[in-house]
């Protein structure tokens, strides 16, 4: 897994990217108030309520749409997300749906895929009628309105769709990529935004720590199926067999086009190298020879510029290039977006080293307890343990 570029020029091409993204919505923004002449005190009123529209399409409307209608095309909500911060609790409804529950209340989100064998003309069709619903509606209340504050939500809604349905780089299940990229995508990149049974079984039983669980229906997934492979390497991460994490994310992560699942696989293979290095350095054995090129697979993580990094790759990979603040600032995104005990305990962990070497001790055994709480069988955490009571010059805790 090699790439032409290094992890900080792929970085600035994104921010590059996001202000041509940006640009085009702010000239829309000014646009849109010299059309109704804001000025002085209307403005915080043209605000207000272009924000509504926007909360209104992005907290109502979206997850409505996933959580109901969209199962008639064969796509259904998988996950919902409340609340945001660090993670909290994860449960399983009756119906198989996974809640998370993170600190803070607000905001809330949902997310859908799409069953396994479902045809594209029907899958499109179901982003199609997402993108025929919120415009409807918006249509409808510019239609009806008789004041500004029906006009301005519509137009905040207006707004929303144009940004969720941006055509943003990279295979995913977004709607900018179904709706645009999907129809003529190859048939090959369908098993990545689809789950079977198997690999929704495995979800489920990963989100409430049952590794067991996890292992039997992954035995029962068809073996080409690639995010069947991701969730392999994430059991394979959290049961300590890194080395083959590491080897299941060299065999597929290449097989996979720009993407989510491709990201996935190259988060992997960063986070099984620095694991393996932590074990060897708190066993005090000689380390072992970098398995991948950790530069190349944390360049293909940044590819993906607004794709979720729900684990503790990229701090990893700036803890180990002396840069502390980025590794902190990487730490708090992650923490936002873990969704399972397992993958939240090891964004502790990493925390934990990297206030450690920030001589911030009372952080990083703070962060220790978190990830016990979390996830008590991580045996990450005792490794990390010796670690940083190591840093600290305080006896190291025995193995086991």
């Amino acid at each position: 897994m090699s790439s032409p570029i290094s992890v900080d020029e792929q970085l600035r091409l994104n921010r590059r990217a996001l202000r041509f993204v940006a640009v085009p919505f702010a000239v829309l923004s000014v646009g849109l108030l010299l059309a109704f002449g804001v000025q002085g005190s209307a403005l915080w009123r043209t605000i207000g309520g272009m924000l509504v529209g926007t909360y209104l399409g992005l907290l109502v409307l979206n997850p409505l749409w996933w959580l109901g209608p969209a199962r008639w095309f064969g796509v259904r909500a998988r996950m919902v997300v409340a609340g945001g911060g660090r993670l909290r609790g994860v449960r399983v409804t009756r119906s198989g749906m996974v809640v998370v529950r993170r600190a803070a209340a607000f905001p809330w989100g949902v997310v859908a895929m799409a069953d396994a064998g479902v045809g594209r003309l029907r899958l499109w069709g179901a982003y199609a009628a997402w993108l025929l619903l919120q415009l409807g509606c918006a249509a409808v209340a510019l239609a009806v309105a008789s004041s500004v504050w029906v006009t301005l939500p519509a137009l905040g809604l207006i707004m929303v769709v144009a940004m969720l349905a941006l055509p943003l780089p990279g295979v995913s299940n977004a709607p900018g990529w179904m709706l645009f990229r999907l129809p003529a995508a190859d048939a090959s990149v369908l098993p990545q935004v689809t789950w079977d049974d198997a690999e929704a079984s495995a979800v489920r039983a990963a989100a409430l720590s049952d590794l067991d669980g996890c292992r039997t229906a992954l035995d029962s997934a068809a073996p080409d199926r690639p995010f069947a492979a991701v969730l392999r390497c994430e059991l394979a991460l959290n049961e300590g067999r890194y080395a083959d994490a590491g080897v299941l994310a060299a065999e597929f992560g290449p097989r996979q086009p720009l993407g989510l699942l491709g990201s996935q696989f190259a988060q992997v293979l960063v986070r099984a190298t620095v694991y393996l290095h932590e074990e060897a350095e708190a066993q005090g054995s000689p380390l072992p020879a970098p398995g991948y090129d950790i530069e190349a697979a944390a360049t293909v993580v940044a590819c993906v510029p607004f794709g979720p990094r729900a684990s503790d790759a990229f701090a990893l990979y700036w803890h180990l290039r002396g840069e502390p603040k980025r590794a902190a600032q990487s730490v708090a995104q992650a923490r936002g977006a873990a969704v399972t005990p397992y993958a939240a305990a090891h964004i502790e962990c990493t925390a934990a080293r990297v206030a450690a070497a920030a001589g911030r001790h009372e952080q990083a055994a703070a962060a220790l307890r978190v990830a016990r709480e979390l996830a008590p069988g991580l045996a990450r955490i005792g490794v990390v343990e010796r670690l940083v009571s190591r840093s600290q010059g305080l006896p190291v805790p025995p193995t086991g």
